[in-house]
Protein backbone atom coordinates (compact mmCIF):
# COMPACT_ATOMS: atom_id res chain seq x y z
CA UNK A 1 0.00 0.00 0.00
CA UNK A 2 1.34 3.42 -0.68
CA UNK A 3 0.50 5.79 2.07
CA UNK A 4 1.76 9.63 3.03
CA UNK A 5 4.34 7.60 5.40
CA UNK A 6 5.38 5.46 2.79
CA UNK A 7 4.73 1.86 1.52
CA UNK A 8 3.08 -0.76 3.87
CA UNK A 9 2.77 -4.30 2.82
CA UNK A 10 -0.90 -5.59 4.39
CA UNK A 11 -1.39 -8.91 4.63
CA UNK A 12 -5.06 -10.25 5.53
CA UNK A 13 -5.20 -12.81 8.76
CA UNK A 14 -8.52 -15.00 8.55
CA UNK A 15 -7.82 -16.29 12.24
CA UNK A 16 -7.24 -12.29 13.85
CA UNK A 17 -9.41 -10.83 15.74
CA UNK A 18 -10.96 -7.36 14.68
CA UNK A 19 -9.18 -4.37 16.00
CA UNK A 20 -10.44 -0.67 15.81
CA UNK A 21 -7.20 0.64 13.67
CA UNK A 22 -7.39 -2.16 11.06
CA UNK A 23 -8.50 -0.42 8.57
CA UNK A 24 -6.59 2.85 8.66
CA UNK A 25 -3.93 1.56 6.16
CA UNK A 26 -6.73 1.37 3.79
CA UNK A 27 -7.84 4.48 4.64
CA UNK A 28 -4.29 5.93 4.19
CA UNK A 29 -4.07 4.96 1.01
CA UNK A 30 -6.64 6.12 -0.08
CA UNK A 31 -6.32 9.62 0.74
CA UNK A 32 -2.58 9.32 -0.57
CA UNK A 33 -3.93 8.01 -3.74
CA UNK A 34 -6.99 10.72 -4.29
CA UNK A 35 -4.83 13.57 -3.74
CA UNK A 36 -7.07 14.66 -0.32
CA UNK A 37 -3.89 14.14 2.17
CA UNK A 38 -1.77 16.86 0.68
CA UNK A 39 -4.28 19.23 -0.39
CA UNK A 40 -5.28 18.38 3.27
CA UNK A 41 -1.60 19.46 4.44
CA UNK A 42 -1.08 22.17 1.79
CA UNK A 43 -4.41 23.82 3.45
CA UNK A 44 -3.06 22.96 7.13
CA UNK A 45 -3.45 27.12 8.80
CA UNK A 46 -1.29 25.54 11.81
CA UNK A 47 1.92 27.64 11.80
CA UNK A 48 4.50 25.78 13.73
CA UNK A 49 7.68 28.22 14.56
CA UNK A 50 9.41 26.55 16.91
CA UNK A 51 12.99 25.20 15.81
CA UNK A 52 11.87 21.75 17.10
CA UNK A 53 8.77 21.78 15.44
CA UNK A 54 8.28 18.90 12.68
CA UNK A 55 6.98 19.61 9.38
CA UNK A 56 3.13 20.03 8.26
CA UNK A 57 3.30 16.40 6.74
CA UNK A 58 4.40 14.91 10.11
Amino acid sequence: MSTPGGRFHVRWDENGSATALGQLAFFAEFLEVSGLFSRWVEGCPLPYTSPNAPAEVD
